[in-house]
C-alpha cells in the first residue's frame, strides 16, 4: 500500500544481491593465534558495534578489525579502550579490501538489531558476503537473523545480545579442533552445558558444522 501497490495485487520480496567470489582465499586457523573477528557494518546505533565490543572484551584473544565509517566511529574507540580491547578501526573499504579482509577473518560478527525507537534493519548483505567467502556469522537472535540462517544453514549460529563472547569462545575452540571427531564431540557437549539456559541451538549449530 505505502509502495502504491493495489489492494490484494501478488508481490515478492528479493533480496539485494551480492558479488559471490570467484575462488575465496581463507587463510588456516592456528591455535597459537588470536581468533580474528571482522565488523562490517556502518557505524550507527542500528548495528549495535557496541555489543561487539563487549563480546570481545568478554571473550579471550579476539583480534578485532571494525571496517566502516559511521557518527559512531568516536565513540566506538573510546568503548574499546575503555574495555581494553585492541580494535583496529580501519574505515570505509572498497570491494578488493573488503574481500582481503574477509579472507583474514575466522568469524564474521553481525550485532544489528532493533533500536529503542523501534527501528529494524532490512535482510542484510554484508553477513551474506561473509558467507560467501566462507567465513563463520556469529550473529544476534533477531527475525532478520533467523532468516538468514534459515537461508544460510549451519554456516550462522545465532545467540543472544548476552551469549554473544561464549560463542566467540566457543567458535575459537571449534576451529582450534576442526578434523578431530573426539574434540568436535567434546566441544558439542561443552556447548550444551554452557547454553542450556538458552537452548540447544548453538550447540545444535556448532554439531551441524562439525
Amino acid at each position: 500500500e505505502r509502495l502504491g501497490a493495489p489492494a490484494g495485487a501478488r508481490t515478492s520480496v528479493i533480496p539485494m544481491g551480492i558479488t559471490l567470489p570467484w575462488h575465496p582465499v581463507r587463510h588456516a586457523r592456528l591455535a597459537s593465534r588470536a581468533l580474528r573477528v571482522l565488523v562490517l557494518a556502518r557505524l550507527v546505533p542500528i548495528k549495535r558495534i557496541s555489543l561487539a565490543i563487549e563480546a570481545c572484551a568478554q571473550a579471550r584473544s579476539v583480534d578485532l578489525v571494525i571496517a566502516g565509517d559511521g557518527p559512531e566511529r568516536e565513540a566506538l574507540r573510546a568503548l574499546a579502550e575503555r574495555h581494553c580491547v585492541v580494535a583496529r578501526f580501519v574505515g570505509a573499504v572498497d570491494s578488493e579490501a573488503k574481500a582481503a579482509l574477509f579472507g583474514w577473518a575466522d568469524v564474521f560478527l553481525a550485532t544489528s538489531g532493533t533500536t529503542p525507537s523501534g527501528a529494524t534493519e532490512g535482510y542484510p548483505v554484508a553477513p551474506r558476503e561473509a558467507l560467501a567467502h566462507g567465513v563463520v556469522v556469529i550473529a544476534t537472535d533477531d527475525a532478520v537473523h533467523r532468516e538468514l540462517r534459515a537461508r544460510s544453514g549451519a554456516g550462522v549460529v545465532l545467540a543472544s545480545d548476552a551469549g554473544l563472547a561464549d560463542a566467540l569462545y566457543m567458535e575459537a575452540t571449534f576451529l582450534d579442533h576442526t578434523g578431530n571427531k573426539e574434540s568436535a564431540r567434546a566441544l558439542y557437549k561443552e556447548a550444551q552445558a554452557l547454553h542450556r539456559a538458552e537452548g540447544d541451538e548453538l550447540a545444535l549449530a556448532y554439531a551441524l558444522q562439525a
